[in-house]
């Protein structure tokens, strides 16, 4: 995959990444915010929310929780449970090193229980890097309050949220869409 298109490349549209201005996402203005607006003051009408970081006393409950959402994964399409099996690989190999990297994880509660969490990255160009954003979903508005606390969060230090590639996931792509990127940067890949 290259950033750019050479001579017989082709568009890899599941591999683009999706980017956010990380002060438009905080500000949620106008009429282009408007559903995001509705969901997350819909989701923030929840009794003792909390968003902080993960400590490594927590790293177990983050486990059991990207677990269960595996495992419920199992009802869906297969490219959807490879997708997460894929990405619960990953998140072993972040815990297990994340004293070594330079990356943050933060938990959404609800009553002390774990309903969602981020994996991301600050990288040298002032953007936030999400490598793994996962929310119990049958909680109306739950993923955009997430991203919305993400983005006032780092809006001090970040301009940018690139939150990477979709996979070809409908789902997901419709929901990265809905937050209303202002660039997707596609990728290329070489035919032979």
């Amino acid at each position: 995959m290259y950033p750019y298109s050479l001579k017989g490349a082709i568009e890899d549209r599941n591999n683009a990444d999706y980017i956010y201005s990380i002060s438009e996402i905080f500000s949620l203005k106008g009429k282009k915010h408007e559903s995001i607006r509705r969901k997350i003051n819909q989701f923030a009408k929840r009794d003792n929310i909390t968003y902080e970081s993960i400590n490594k006393t927590q790293l177990d409950i983050l486990w059991n929780f990207s677990q269960k959402t595996l495992i419920k994964a199992k009802h869906n399409t297969p490219e959807q449970f490879e997708s997460l099996n894929t990405e619960q690989s990953a998140i072993e190999k972040l815990i297990f090193f994340k004293d070594q990297l330079n990356i943050q994880i933060d938990g959404l509660w609800i009553r002390n229980h774990l309903v969602g969490f981020t994996i991301t990255e600050v990288i040298p160009n002032q953007t936030l890097l999400i490598h793994i954003f996962r929310t119990k979903i049958d909680l109306p508005g739950i993923s955009e309050f997430l991203f919305w606390q993400l983005s006032k969060k780092y809006q001090p230090k970040c301009n940018l949220i690139n939150f990477e590639q979709d996979l070809g996931l409908t789902g997901l792509r419709q929901f990265k869409l809905s937050l209303k990127p202002i660039e997707i940067k596609m990728v290329y890949t070489l035919t032979l």
